[in-house]
This record gives structure tokens, C-alpha cells and sequence, in this order.
């Protein structure tokens, strides 16, 4: 039995500890909460708030673009 746990033993490999480095420092978090638009975000680097600044840029565009589909399908109703 004794040879059994060291066959087990044996196999077990150490591995190098994995290093992980932050590519973009950048969170960004748009929430509806009740009538209200929440927008949270966070940057480490100048290149990660130009980054963010981007990706807000692009999120509220494309949720203003939604409102206006909105309002134009919603007030081309009201006329037919």
C-alpha cells in the first residue's frame, strides 16, 4: 500500500505560480434604476479613462438613439 501513495506522490507537479497583468484598467457600469440612468466607472491609467470616456461615449449614444425611436414611433402613432 505504501508503494501505492507514492506512485501518488510522484505525479503531483509543481507549476509556476501564474502572473496575471491588468491589460485595461477599466470598469464601467450603466444601471436603470427606477425613471433614473445610473452610469458608475472607474480608470487607472490616462489610456484607461480615454478608454472609458469611449465606452460611455458609445453606451449612451446608442441609448439615446433608442430613446429617439421612442419618441418618433410613439408620436407617429398619435397622428394615424
Amino acid at each position: 500500500m505504501s508503494s501505492v501513495s507514492w506512485l501518488l506522490h510522484s505525479r503531483k507537479e509543481e507549476y509556476p505560480p501564474k502572473t496575471s497583468e491588468v491589460l485595461y484598467g477599466v470598469s464601467l457600469a450603466v444601471k436603470k434604476v427606477g425613471e433614473d440612468i445610473v452610469i458608475e466607472g472607474k480608470a487607472r491609467t490616462l489610456n484607461d479613462i480615454i478608454r472609458l470616456k469611449r465606452l460611455a461615449e458609445e453606451i449612451l449614444s446608442e441609448m439615446i438613439r433608442g430613446y429617439g425611436d421612442k419618441r418618433v414611433s410613439s408620436a407617429s402613432s398619435r397622428y394615424r
